[in-house]
């Protein structure tokens, strides 16, 4: 048996027990990881060692949920203010309008304007591409004043 697998899947399991006590996973991932962790532990005892493809799962885990991201993630929780919150409400906006991405995150966003979001998932909404452009929108000046008059047409 290789004696150096079952401690490292007992270290994963317990950051990743830190991570949901800290709400900084969602339930259904915490879960799916924990019975994945759970099982190859018990493959380990009985076969001494992983398949390929358990070694690749367990490694992506391993990288996810360390001590050094889960200190990064209770900071960013700490952290999250009101500029965080209404970037997110503004993304959330904007892809409620344009489905189907991220449509998970906007339900956790719109039915819980004060909640936080974990670094990742912030991440992954507003730091990408599309977000940026929509945020940079929200800080030009606008064309039109307010109560100014404009006519659409349909050339530009």
């Amino acid at each position: 048996m290789n004696q150096d697998l079952l401690p490292e899947i007992d270290k994963t399991l317990s950051v990743l027990e830190k991570f949901s006590e800290l709400k900084l996973v969602g339930e259904y991932e915490y879960e799916k990881q924990k019975d994945f962790l759970s099982s190859v532990r018990q493959y380990v005892i009985t076969k001494g060692q992983m398949t390929h493809g358990q070694k690749q799962w367990f490694g992506s885990i391993k990288e996810r949920y360390t001590e050094e991201k889960l200190r990064d993630n209770t900071e960013w929780v700490k952290n999250y203010g009101e500029e965080q919150r209404k970037n997110a409400l503004r993304i959330a906006g904007y892809y409620a309008e344009n489905p189907p991405y991220f449509q998970g995150y906007v339900r956790k966003i719109l039915e819980n304007p004060n909640g936080v979001l974990t670094m990742q998932e912030y991440n992954k909404l507003c730091n990408n591409k599309y977000a940026k452009k929509v945020l940079a929108e929200y800080e030009k000046e606008p064309k039109y004043k307010k109560g100014e008059q404009v006519q659409f047409r349909t050339t530009s």
